[in-house]
């Protein structure tokens, strides 16, 4: 058949499944470098590789993973190389300088300071280091609610806390309404509320954020305009991807042309402004670290971006049976 879904998160060294299973919930299947789910006897699963984890949603971030539990419960595990850059993304006080295994996160803190049990979550957003190998990275979660929190690394406002303190436990957003969706990039965040309205926080210095060549970092959630009627979005490594009403639209880093556009019309490294690239609504569409993914109604795929460290910067169309 013809490629029906796309799944794409280059940001990781796991990459997470999920299927059906016996309880008619989505079962959990990785693959890749187990130290991200908390193993300690490190091994490297080249196949999907069935678990006992029963999920609702699934995230894989850099050698760790989030996870939202069948009772609504968000689980954390991973490995944390060096205690001492640790900033807080596995959303749990206690933690060591190894693997970590999955464990519930049970405490947030709420929009007034005070720490409180944690609510049921529906989705969860793990994310990348900001350098490799630097352990610098945060972790966005909505409830059931659409409430949004964030921990970990807030070195440059990323956690829209309105500062830049980094936290170990998930911290309430202050949100002008509900949110629906959030992508998560290496130093910036950007969260979609069910008005379609998009919000950003963090580093803008590629353009990430969408938010003009002025604005170079915020600490606190700001309005991407130019965006109208957003149903989805994707954050990469530095660039984002929109799907709004009037077509897919896209910002930030293009060094790779990861953007997919025509750079006999953009040759710019850094698009800070969101630019429309197809004035049509596609099936799907990804965001990896430094490429993009695009899946047409027909089934057909086009790729652009960094491939294996060359350019190429027109999208190529796939079409590709499996």
């Amino acid at each position: 058949s013809r490629f029906h879904a796309l799944i794409s998160n280059a940001l990781c060294l796991l990459c997470i499944f999920r299927a059906p299973s016996l309880a008619d919930l989505p079962g959990l299947f990785i693959a890749g470098d187990s130290r991200s789910l908390g193993d300690i006897n490190a091994d490297f699963a080249l196949d999907p590789t069935a678990t006992n984890e029963i999920t609702l949603d699934v995230s894989a971030g850099s050698m760790y993973s989030l996870m939202v539990l069948s009772d609504g419960s968000a689980a954390a595990a991973g490995y944390i190389q060096d205690i001492n850059e640790y900033k807080g993304h596995l959303g749990v006080v206690n933690r060591v300088e190894a693997a970590n295994p999955l464990v519930t996160i049970t405490d947030v803190v709420n929009l007034i300071g005070d720490a409180v049990v944690a609510p049921s979550f529906q989705k969860v957003y793990a994310g990348v280091e900001t350098s490799p190998g630097s352990g610098l990275m945060h972790s966005v979660f909505i409830d059931v609610n659409g409430n949004v929190y964030a921990a970990g690394n807030n070195g440059n406002g990323q956690l829209c806390t309105g500062d830049t303190s980094s936290r170990d436990m998930p911290v309430q957003v202050l949100l002008p309404g509900k949110a629906v969706s959030a992508a998560v990039g290496a130093d910036f965040t950007l969260i979609l509320m069910a008005t379609g309205d998009v919000y950003g926080c963090g580093s803008n210095q590629k353009g990430a954020l969408g938010l003009g060549k002025s604005t170079t970092q915020t600490n606190s959630p700001m309005l991407v305009d130019g965006l109208k009627s957003v149903s989805s979005l994707s954050a990469g490594y530095d660039f984002a991807v929109f799907q709004t009403i009037s077509g897919l639209f896209v910002t930030g880093a293009n060094t790779f042309g990861q953007l997919c556009l025509d750079p006999s019309e953009y040759d710019d490294d850094i698009i800070f402004i969101p630019v429309l690239l197809l004035d049509l609504d596609i099936e799907s569409f990804k965001a990896g670290y430094q490429s993009s993914y695009l899946l047409f109604d027909d089934g057909s795929v086009a790729s652009c971006g960094r491939n294996d460290g060359k350019h190429h910067f027109v999208c190529s169309i796939i079409g590709i049976s499996i």
